[in-house]
């Protein structure tokens, strides 16, 4: 036997409804981009980091998600990573697929990857679109709040998708809407943050690239209806989904902020940084200066 055999391999318990060759394929060719999107990020940061640490720090949060978007695509290609549920919805009847034992594979590595990688994610975008006019204002204090913010609460939207594919009964349904409170939630922050109140520094690509990225997130609560929660998609069709959706979102959309990020600012954060310190440094050593020239003519006039 040639080709593909990891669905043969690893294929523990049979399940009903669990990942084909066509699928583990498929999530195998999405491994693949993330490693090498992993390692294209990673040659440039060496590059940028000796020139430009600023550069090198925007590429830090792409090297991390595809980094560990790569695991855990390989570990759900390789068919690992799961554990079997009893579904909610069951064909043949209606539009729900078949399960014949009534169990289904939910991959919660998928899940994990994706907490671990929508993080950094946020942090870049905060991070690229500050890049823009960091030579004039750099509160840490109100980035670290909003960054904070934003990845609460769409790790907790993912961690509480996660509660809701392992329960079998129709209370996964209670948990999937508390996700999509905080997801929308998060989505108001990121798109709040991002175009509106920071329209002096917005890029230009976010304009397209944050509405596009929510409007992703959205699809991923909609698959989530369809696949381990519906039961509609089998797991071979929630693959295709999900790939094509991660590959939006953690490499063609972080690969165009970074690409505009980086066109339209040209400042070295760190180098600003240190100028503006050595500035204050000069200010303060010559201003006593000045004191004591003013003392001595007042001493003179009486």
């Amino acid at each position: 036997m040639t080709g593909n055999q990891a669905v043969f391999i690893n294929a523990g318990d049979s399940v009903g409804i669990s990942l084909g060759s066509k699928g583990s394929d498929w999530l195998f060719t999405v491994f693949s981009i993330f490693g090498v999107s992993s390692i294209v990020h990673s040659v440039f940061y060496i590059i940028y980091h000796n020139n430009n640490k600023t550069k090198a720090l925007l590429l830090a949060a792409p090297i991390i998600s595809t980094f560990v978007l790569s695991i855990g695509y390989f570990t759900w290609a390789s068919n690992l990573g799961w554990t079997e549920i009893e579904v909610e919805f069951n064909g043949p009847s209606g539009d729900h697929t078949f399960s014949e034992d009534g169990l289904r594979a939910i991959f919660y590595v998928k899940y994990v990857s994706w907490v671990l990688s929508y993080i950094p994610i946020l942090v870049f975008f905060e991070l690229a679109n500050q890049y823009k006019s960091v030579s004039s204002s750099f509160d840490l204090i109100e980035v670290f709040n909003h960054t904070f913010l934003q990845t609460t609460s769409f790790g907790a939207s993912l961690i509480l998708l996660l509660i809701g594919s392992l329960v079998h009964s129709t209370y996964k349904w209670g948990y999937f809407t508390f996700s999509t409170v905080a997801a929308f939630f998060g989505i108001g922050l990121l798109i709040n943050r991002q175009i509106i109140t920071n329209t002096n520094t917005t890029l230009i690509s976010n304009y397209v690239s944050i509405p596009l990225f929510s409007l992703i997130y959205i699809l991923v609560l909609l698959n989530f209806g369809l696949s381990d929660g519906g039961n509609i998609l089998d797991s071979n069709q929630e693959s295709y989904f999900n790939g094509i959706l991660d590959l939006f979102q953690f490499v063609i959309i972080p690969f165009v902020v970074l690409y505009d990020s980086i066109k339209h600012a040209g400042v070295d954060l760190y180098s600003a940084g240190l100028k503006k310190n050595q500035d204050l440094e000069k200010q303060v050593g010559e201003e006593p200066v000045r004191i004591s020239d003013e003392t001595n003519v007042h001493e003179e006039a009486h």
